[in-house]
């Protein structure tokens, strides 16, 4: 729908499923960036001048001004809501999200209790508004590059499924050190599939295989490929602890960024545990999903996770070549066949596409994004949809979240009564699922109502 404005304006309103969410500091504000994939196109709405906003007992008010003194950007607000402890509260706004980190771990150090501190700004910006997954937008758009982009638009929520565009790409390598082979994609949309094999070296004789000169060509041609068929989802099997973290050790020793995102941009890395085995990675308006993890978080059990047994299970096919030696039989293939290395290559890639759309994997991750609010990439993550769907709740009814506990205090069991050893005829087991969260939406137990009840209200 588009409405005409003048003689050069014009608001339109799309509807789209949020893809990727980033926030930054500017000397201006906080500036949000929300990718949605809508039935125009992909496109980019930017929020500019936010704040980022955490809470205070008003009686704490007095020591928190001497010692925020220095942060001469707080703003302190009245706001019409109240701690657990039943006492009022007031607004922190800050001009950075770094600067209201800063200042709330300053205030717990001197025995303060920042509320709602570790909330970023586009969480905060999109669960106030009860944006999960999709979304309408309404605002004047223009071009930027092959997307479109929408400054300081409204964006509310809405029910809308997308029909997302997905790249399958794999990567064969030499056992050992930075040796890339070649890089396989297979891309499925409204209008078909693409295939595509970029290899090191001449040799293949399908029409779908580029050869390159060396590895920087095979890199720069994979993402000039992902470039123009611009798809929203790149899936693979361990494909961000593997395939796009070995791209990028090697854009990283070639000197290059590892540009998968969408206008070329870069991803942004996290480690997920202490050891640095496993991470996530994000590319602006680009999402990376593996399908190992999304198949367990689907709680799709199977005795090994390998994309051989998995797509026997499933397809009742599997890879092309399989058992203990198969990465001396890569790089055999690459020395001596790489026909056979390209065919190897491009079926893995389809094998993990045939899974996705067997399973329907990935309507499970867009189903869980609507659900929870969270992006599709996000794995696990209770705390956080919990978060996303009880704050902005809990706001309405005119309250703010308390900190976790640091006491930590375990909950409780169920309770299990004693066996009664001996042989009998007949015996039943009864084994209810999900009991606690049917006790909670039975009896309507919640936070809050735990808080009233303490509080005599």
């Amino acid at each position: 729908m588009a409405i005409q404005i003048g003689r050069s304006l014009t608001v339109q309103t799309f509807k789209g499923f949020l893809l990727t969410r980033n926030w930054r500091d500017t000397s201006h504000g906080v500036e949000l960036e929300f990718w949605f994939t809508t039935g125009q196109g992909p496109l980019c709405a930017v929020v500019r001048g936010e704040h980022s906003v955490f809470f205070l007992v008003e009686d704490e008010l007095g020591r928190a001004r001497e010692i925020l003194a220095v942060e001469t950007t707080v703003k302190i607000k009245p706001v019409s809501l109240r701690s657990f402890s039943m006492a009022p509260v007031v607004g922190l706004y800050f001009n950075s999200y770094r600067q209201a980190r800063r200042a709330a771990d300053e205030l717990r150090a001197r025995g303060l209790d920042p509320l709602e501190a570790d909330i970023n700004p586009a969480d905060r910006f999109l669960m106030e508004r009860f944006v999960a997954g999709s979304a309408v937008l309404r605002g004047e758009p223009r071009r930027r590059g092959r997307h479109l982009m929408l400054e300081n638009p409204v964006i509310k929520a809405t029910q809308y499924r997308p029909t997302l565009k997905v790249v399958s790409f794999d990567i064969e390598t030499a056992m050992e050190g930075l040796q890339l082979y070649c890089i396989a994609v297979h891309g499925t949309s409204i209008d078909g599939e693409a295939r595509q094999v970029f290899m090191l070296g001449e040799g293949a004789q399908q029409a779908f295989v580029r050869s390159c000169a060396n590895q920087g060509e095979v890199l720069q041609a994979f993402l000039d490929w992902v470039a123009d068929y611009d798809p929203d989802v790149l899936i693979g099997w361990n494909v961000v602890n593997f395939d796009t973290w070995y791209l990028q050790r090697l854009a990283d020793q070639l000197g290059r960024r590892l540009l998968l995102g969408r206008e070329r941009r870069p991803g942004h890395w996290r480690e997920l545990d202490d050891d640095g085995d496993r991470r996530t990675v994000q590319f602006p308006g680009r999402v990376v999903l593996d399908g190992i993890e999304l198949l367990r978080a689907a709680f799709y059990r199977f005795e090994s996770f390998s994309l051989e047994n998995v797509s026997r299970q499933l397809l009742g096919t599997g890879k092309l070549l399989h058992g203990s030696d198969r990465g001396g039989e890569i790089t055999h293939q690459f020395l001596q066949d790489k026909t056979s290395l390209a065919r190897y290559n491009l079926k893995d890639c389809e094998l993990v596409s045939e899974i996705f759309a067997t399973t329907a994997i990935l309507d499970f991750a867009v189903a869980r994004s609507v659900m929870t609010g969270l992006n599709i990439d996000r794995m696990g993550a209770s705390v956080a949809s919990f978060d996303n769907l009880y704050l902005p709740r809990l706001h309405r009814q005119g309250y703010v979240a308390p900190n976790a506990s640091s006491e930590q205090i375990a909950s409780p069991g169920g309770f299990v009564l004693d066996s009664m050893p001996g042989i009998y005829d007949h015996v039943l087991v009864l084994d209810f699922k999900s009991l606690y969260p049917s006790i909670i939406r039975t009896f309507f137990i919640d936070p809050l109502g735990l808080a009233l009840g303490v509080c005599g209200e």
